[in-house]
């Protein structure tokens, strides 16, 4: 199980199942969002089941660009059925050393809908990968996850995030298109303009 707790959030869990109860093959099931307690303290918790194998961060695939493939036609089958995801990022993506088994997309946009952020507490994820629109708080499309799609299979092809620094230094690269070099399918679905992204479908395609 994959449990992500933060702030209670602002909207009530009913709206919150709808938004997140989405059921896309290759994406991790959603289980159930609970309150619970520690120490007295009021949390909102998330539940999915952890898809099989391991984390592309923690144990390199085989055979990344087959990874990558997959990643994008679960991302492309979610669009058709007019589903946004939210949350892509290399550490929620799961293998078992050759094929993808699994993308876990639900924690960033969960957290976003907190009702207080806890700036005492470290992000939960070391490099970025949002749409310029996401870290400006502006509402995310199909568009936003072809641009957290193409940012984390620049990390599955060669292994290296694409925006560097700190975690400041990251968001400002990304507000401003200042992504290292990366493979050529990918350089559009980073534009900062969201228009002049391909879809998730032409990624696939293209890889």
């Amino acid at each position: 199980m994959l449990v992500t707790m933060g702030s209670p959030q602002q909207r009530p869990h009913t709206e919150l199942v709808a938004r997140f109860g989405y059921v896309v093959d290759g994406a991790a099931p959603f289980v159930t969002i609970e309150t619970v307690q520690l120490e007295g303290v009021d949390y909102d918790a998330l539940f999915e089941c952890e898809p099989a194998g391991t984390p592309v961060t923690r144990r390199r695939p085989a055979d990344p660009r087959e990874v990558a493939r997959e990643l994008a036609a679960v991302v492309s089958r979610a669009h058709a059925a007019g589903q946004v995801l939210g949350g892509i990022r290399p550490e929620l993506v799961y293998s078992d050393s050759a094929h993808f088994t699994g993308v876990a997309p639900r924690a960033e946009p969960f957290l976003a809908g907190a009702k207080e952020r806890s700036y005492g507490v470290a992000p939960c994820f070391e490099h970025m990968y949002m749409s310029p629109e996401a870290v400006v708080l502006r509402p995310i499309t199909t568009a936003s996850d072809v641009f957290s799609l193409c940012a984390t299979l620049a990390y599955l092809i060669d292994g290296e995030p694409p925006f560097a620094g700190t975690v400041v230094e990251q968001l400002s690269a990304i507000v401003h298109g200042a992504h290292r070099d990366v493979a050529a399918p990918l350089v559009a679905g980073l534009a900062r303009d969201p228009a002049s992204r391909p879809t998730a479908a032409e990624i696939a395609a293209a890889l």
